[in-house]
């Protein structure tokens, strides 16, 4: 199994990222009590990931058959902590506050954002290139799940201007209920990570 790390980014906050090198056929024999979980997807890639998922939290919390449900706008919900899960191609990415809210979300490198920059990126913000492109979209995406019950679009988030490091903190402005929110990231080759907490 392919844990890349779990770190504890506080008393309360776990974060992890799992790079998906299993099988389908290994994962579900590891996991044969998750069929329910799988019985409403049929493509196998998106049956990897979910399993993946169910992998990187029982290691994060010893959880071995908690399932993961969902409340009415999508936030995951399970036993009495706070999580938010993330996936993209080959990675997950899972977070788990015991006592606060937290997001995450993992995107993998590749520029095919820059076709899409227009539709999320105001233009009172600067994102020169690809990866600081990445991050925008990332932190955004992470924003939106922070602040789920609000249904932020991503016009209504702002990121203050940030030079992109491998690793640092964003400040993210909800423009609907004009608060600040700093969003953490971390870049790799493979992917951009962002969190919150």
């Amino acid at each position: 199994m392919a844990v890349l790390f779990i770190q504890h980014l506080a008393e309360d906050v776990q974060l992890g990222v799992w790079k998906i090198d299993e099988s389908l056929e290994e994962l579900e024999l590891a996991f044969p009590h998750l069929q329910i979980v799988l019985a409403c997807h049929k493509n196998n890639e998106v049956k990897r990931q979910k399993l993946a998922i169910y992998a990187l939290m029982y290691q994060m919390t010893g959880y071995h058959t908690e399932i993961i449900h969902h409340n009415e706008e999508g936030k995951p919900l399970l036993a009495n902590l706070q999580i938010s899960i993330s996936d993209t191609k080959g990675f997950v990415a899972v977070i788990i506050g015991m006592n606060r809210n937290v997001a995450v979300d993992i995107e993998y490198q590749n520029d095919r954002v820059n076709r899409i920059a227009s539709r999320f990126i105001r233009n009172d913000e600067k994102a020169p290139n690809v990866t600081s492109q990445l991050v925008h979209w990332s932190a955004k995406e992470t924003t939106y799940k922070y602040f789920s019950s609000q249904h932020l679009q991503y016009f209504d988030m702002r990121l203050k201007f940030f030079t992109v490091d491998e690793n640092g903190t964003t400040i993210v402005e909800n423009l609907k209920d004009c608060s600040l929110l700093p969003v953490h990231y971390q870049v790799t080759s493979h992917y951009v990570l962002t969190y919150t907490y």
